[in-house]
């Protein structure tokens, strides 16, 4: 992430009565994300879905996550950012044709024409 911190106390090495006291750390924010919850579980946004795939999709990407040291879920999550990826390209790609022909049309042909065009 960013280099955005936040502080937070900690605890120094149990010990003599002088590691005791606690002190100031900084840490990246994303570390309180990871922070157990009262049970000890690690706290997450997560949402449980069940999915149904065909036996060969299925199988690869089993194959997947054990070729990767993955698990599944985490295959699968990292398939549907690189379709987001792939979406948000080409939807940027679309925009980028369309722009370019209203240029085109306004006789707008270089950096030049644009600089021209923004000054007036």
């Amino acid at each position: 992430m960013h280099n955005e911190a936040a502080l937070g106390p900690a605890k120094l090495p149990h010990g003599s009565p002088e590691n005791q006291v606690s002190a100031l750390v900084v840490r990246p924010l994303w570390w309180y994300f990871l922070l157990p919850d009262s049970i000890g579980a690690i706290v997450s946004k997560a949402v449980k879905k069940a999915i149904s795939l065909p036996a060969d999709l299925a199988a690869e990407a089993e194959a997947i996550a054990r070729d990767e040291n993955k698990s599944l879920s985490a295959v699968v999550q990292d398939a549907l950012r690189a379709m987001k990826r792939s979406r948000l390209r080409g939807e940027f790609r679309e925009l980028q044709g369309y722009w370019t022909n209203r240029a085109r049309a306004a006789g707008i042909l270089s950096e030049r024409d644009l600089q021209r065009l923004l000054r007036r």
